[in-house]
């Protein structure tokens, strides 16, 4: 959890993850043996936080259920931390059109 700690505080942004801060994640969280189906398809952040089970399993080889199911777990907290950051970024747009004079809705 640390590792995994770690790399959100260093990267706080999973949709603009690259490659290798995809392995990192699978290091955190302890299913590393992956690594290289993911490297191997190109997985970066955005393509992580946009997967489900069925992709894991068939593009990806993630044959377990458990594993896929500790993977799905961790990419739904990615996920609503992507769309939180998202969110802030919207809202910041929005008050930098407003502090301007203009409001123009985003």
């Amino acid at each position: 959890e640390a590792q995994l700690a770690d790399l959100l505080r260093i990267n706080p942004k999973p949709q603009y993850w690259s490659l290798e801060d995809v392995k990192a994640w699978l290091e955190a969280i302890g299913l590393d043996m992956y690594a290289h189906a993911f490297e191997a398809a190109g997985v970066c952040g955005a393509d992580l936080i946009a997967m489900d089970a069925e992709a894991l399993k068939r593009r990806l080889g993630v044959s377990s259920l458990g594993h896929r199911s500790q993977m799905m777990q961790q990419i739904a907290v990615l996920s609503a931390r992507a769309a939180q950051s998202y969110k802030k970024e919207q809202n910041v747009k929005i008050s930098k059109k407003k502090y301007h004079g203009v409001y123009v809705p985003g």
